[in-house]
């Protein structure tokens, strides 16, 4: 036995060798590595949180924030295929894999993707799936590396090569029909990601009908082959996300019925509770029982078991009653909402957009403001219209800031006006209620201080751990920590790092009852306000002096207060008219301002400008009124010519002021980067004062905001109707070169900067991600013609074995294109030590010395940044956002 075991090398293709190495490798590395898999998939599973707000993605693979909870057990299936490879890998003489001699060894290269692809070391992972189609080309497993690569190309956005691999395996008769509802799938999540609606409909119906039992889905199209195994889970996910297209494709009827079939299937109750509340929500109530169904909604709100969902409940009925015209019953179930929401953040986020909304189409913008307000810290980046949210917050902030200023200097006067001994009893009177306030608030700290002075202590020294420590205290062990984070995040949702933050009412905020001030309290609040922002740290508050010394006592403190009104009266009036686009509300203020102080410096403008927004209200008598003012007052101004010589109107001196005025403003807000407002300004302009001999420069910043705000066919479509618009303007040249600057990035062709950075900004808009503590690469590229790469990898090896032997480091090869070659050192924990090799590396002489250093660069990447520049293949652009982020110090 003893000679027939030695004999087993793997040099030999003999019935023995290949019995004994298939054997070790079946049950002493593959077995563990896939079971080691199996592991990490279920703790990515676990761990996965969906967000049903958004269409959901048809594969669960590792979030950010949990990415390394499965590395350890994917590092492990690695090194178990690894070495069943190294040791039972049949070869020949070439020391080349005989395909099919030890069959296993085909599903550890396999497995090996796998772990590399849930570790999204996807390049890694391509490598294996590619050897794993091409070797084993003869072997049913050759699908499973095809599929597995359509899967990576998705995830990485190579949809060019997804589609190449779709069309093959469709058109080929021998794919085995066990795995066809895995290639729809994986076609309808091309498309998905594509937002190629229809498509991806067509291809998931196809896989939930191959997955048992059929149900009542209709398939399109012939297929070739019968259902398959049925998966539970994988199937009500299927249906639930074909519910949402079909929603997205405005077919209410068919999602709600696919969100009722999917809460029948009895799904876990995260996705059960949605579907629920969808199937609600979308309900054609013309049927006479939507009462039924808002009960049933109620009742589910009563359950204790939907205590963390009852802010979706109450934002579902109140979406219910709106669509019904019941607009208080829907206001009051999103304030519920707002109220019962603990937890899910993006959901408090949806109820404040919603209760802004309302207000603000009423324009009721206090109301609008304070939820805008509210909602902006909440709400993701990515949301569609964030910008547009964030400009009207800062409008309305703008607003409600000079609205203020006249309450505040109304309320100042008002308790001026009173004689000493009422003035004195009301300031007394406040001073009182100041003193309360704040032991309130002092009583409210301490409790918050002793109910979270409970703490647990800590074993050990974490400070520095033993190796013991290190590896079982949990703050150094990153799959707890990954754990507890997405555990914290299921329960609590996203919170900022503060105090109290389990607390749904904090000091400042009464979310959901949020109510500006009324008149009656405006005078002991604005008093106040003024002695708060004058005090400092520690000043008594219990001084009568404290509140007299902002108070318009004197003549000329009276004055100063009127003339802060008055600019507050005249910038709100501009803001109603230019940001907030309501001309009512425009010519109200305007007109309360001329009201209370007749006289002022905006008189002549004023008068101008009641007299364009009556006219764009279709008012003619007071239009008439006040142009009539404006002749009768200043009959011998610029204003006054205008109206006289309407002819001329383009010509006056007055009328360019205005409009040169109003264009400084607008591309002040430019430079400042407020491109929605600056679309705002365009607009007006463009009805107020359009055929100016500013409006070609009016048009021109229109078009550079949305190359800023929009995306590059929007973008190249402003600027072709500007130089139509435009031929004889000297602006029209310039639109031209930025036209042609966007033809030339979206092409490849090289770029002028300063010319085509609009543009180019639009093409790689977030292309790539500055991330310091994430996994990093150092890629070295070269100009492959003439270089002999093996050479420069040996080199480079032994750079790595006398400077870097502990790091533990790979060199790979891959070329990008006929004349380039990548050579990738990895892994390097962040950028910090990615950056200390970068800079050894480029001063060894040694690596390089058979190289011309003019054909090479050299490059710290993250892991997620290197699918990308491998994908888009523009050393220039990699090598700018390079140079800005990495040699950047930190404050």
């Amino acid at each position: 036995m003893g000679i027939g075991l030695s004999d087993c090398s793997t040099k030999k293709n003999t019935w023995l060798t290949r019995g004994y190495h298939r054997m070790n490798t079946r049950y002493n590395g593959y077995y563990y590595a896939r079971e080691a898999t199996k592991d990490g998939i279920a703790k990515i599973d676990k761990s996965y949180v969906d967000d049903y707000s958004n269409i959901l993605p048809l594969f669960k693979y590792a979030q950010k924030d949990n990415l390394k909870m499965a590395s350890g057990d994917m590092d492990k299936a690695i090194k178990k295929c690894t070495s069943a490879i190294e040791r039972h890998m049949i070869t020949d003489k070439k020391n080349v894999e005989i395909a099919g001699a030890n069959t296993w060894i085909s599903d550890c290269f396999l497995c090996i993707g796998k772990a590399r692809f849930y570790k999204q070391e996807y390049f890694a992972a391509v490598d294996a799936f590619e050897y794993v189609s091409k070797k084993y080309a003869k072997w049913p497993i050759h699908y499973d590396g095809f599929l597995w690569l359509i899967r990576t190309y998705n995830e990485t956005s190579i949809f060019s090569k997804s589609e190449e691999l779709i069309t093959v395996l469709k058109d080929d008769k021998k794919f085995p029909k066990s795995k066809l509802a895995e290639l729809y799938a994986l076609t309808a999540d091309y498309h998905m990601r594509r937002e190629l609606w229809n498509p991806a409909i067509t291809n998931l119906t196809r896989a939930i009908a191959l997955l048992e039992p059929p149900g009542p889905l209709k398939v399109v199209g012939p297929l070739r082959n019968g259902p398959v195994s049925f998966n539970k889970t994988e199937r009500s996910r299927y249906i639930y996300i074909l519910a949402q297209l079909y929603e997205k494709m405005g077919d209410n009827k068919k999602a709600s019925e696919l969100f009722a079939q999917v809460a029948r299937m009895k799904p876990h109750y995260d996705m059960e509770f949605n579907a629920r509340l969808n199937f609600a929500r979308l309900y054609d109530y013309s049927d006479g029982k939507g009462e039924k169904v808002k009960q049933q909604l109620l009742k589910m709100a009563r359950d204790f078991k939907n205590e963390d969902y009852r802010d979706q409940i109450y934002y579902t009925l109140a979406g219910i009653e709106l669509r019904e015209q019941n607009e208080p019953a829907g206001i009051d179930y999103l304030k519920k909402s707002v109220r019962v929401s603990l937890k899910n953040q993006n959901q408090k986020a949806l109820s404040f957009l919603k209760l802004a909304d309302i207000y603000y189409d009423k324009t009721d913008y206090k109301y609008a403001q304070a939820y805008y307000d509210s909602l902006v810290p909440l709400i993701r980046k990515d949301y569609p219209n964030y910008d547009l949210i964030v400009a009207k917050d800062k409008n309305l902030t703008d607003l409600i800031k000079n609205l203020k200023v006249i309450t505040v200097e109304d309320s100042l006067q008002r308790v001026a006006a009173m004689d000493s001994s009422s003035r004195n009893a009301f300031i007394d009177k406040l001073i009182a209620q100041v003193k309360a306030e704040e032991k309130r608030k002092e009583e409210e700290k301490l409790s918050a201080k002793n109910n979270g002075s409970n703490t647990i202590p800590l074993v050990g020294n974490p400070a520095n751990p033993t190796p013991t420590e290190a590896g079982s205290w949990y703050f150094y062990n990153s799959a707890a920590i990954s754990f507890g984070l997405a555990d914290f995040r299921k329960k609590w949702g996203d919170r900022k790092l503060e105090d109290n933050w389990r607390r749904l009412s904090k000091e400042s905020v009464n979310y959901g009852d949020i109510v500006p001030a009324t008149t009656d309290q405006d005078t002991v609040k604005a008093v106040a306000d003024v002695k708060s922002t004058k005090k400092g740290k520690g000043a008594p508050v219990t001084g009568r002096a404290l509140y007299l010394k902002n108070l318009p006592l004197t003549k000329d403190a009276q004055d100063k207060s009127n003339l802060r009104m008055v600019d507050a009266y005249y910038n709100a009036g501009s803001i109603y008219k230019e940001a907030l686009l309501n001309n009512p509300k425009s010519a109200a203020t305007l007109e309360e301002m001329l009201s209370r102080f007749p006289e002022n410096k905006y008189n002549p403008t004023s008068y101008y400008f009641l007299y364009r927004l009556y006219l764009a209200m279709e008012d003619q008598s007071k239009a008439e009124f006040y142009r009539n003012l404006i002749l009768t007052k200043y009959p011998d101004s610029e204003l006054a010519y205008i109206l006289k010589n309407p002819e001329n109107i383009k010509n006056s001196k007055a009328n360019a002021d205005i409009v040169k005025t109003y264009y400084t403003e607008t591309y002040t807000q430019y430079t400042a980067g407020n491109f929605p407002v600056v679309l705002s300004r365009c607009a007006v302009a463009d009805s107020i004062y359009g055929g100016s001999k500013l409006s070609p420069k009016f048009d021109y910043l229109k078009a550079m905001s949305i190359g800023h705000s929009g995306d590059i066919k929007a973008y190249e479509n402003a600027l072709a109707a500007l130089v139509l618009k435009y031929p004889k303007d000297p602006i029209r040249n310039q639109a031209q070169s930025m036209l042609d600057a966007a033809k030339r990035v979206q092409n490849g062709e090289k770029t002028d900067p300063k010319a085509d950075s609009i543009a180019a900004a639009l093409v790689k808009k977030d292309k790539y991600t500055y991330k310091e503590d994430v996994l990093h690469y150092a890629v070295i590229v070269l100009n492959a013609k003439g270089t002999d790469i093996n050479a420069f990898k040996t080199n480079l090896s032994n750079f790595n074995q006398q400077y870097f032997s502990t790091v533990n480091l790979t060199i790979t090869s891959i070329p990008m294109g006929d004349d380039i070659q990548i050579v990738n050192v990895k892994e390097f924990a962040d950028k910090k030590t990615a950056m200390t090799y970068y800079e050894f590396v480029k001063g060894d002489k040694d690596v390089f010395k058979d190289i011309a250093l003019a054909s090479v660069e050299v490059f710290a990447m993250s892991m997620e940044n290197f699918a990308t520049f491998f994908h888009d293949k523009n050393q220039a652009d990699y090598k700018t956002f390079f140079n800005t982020n990495y040699f950047k110090k930190n404050p």
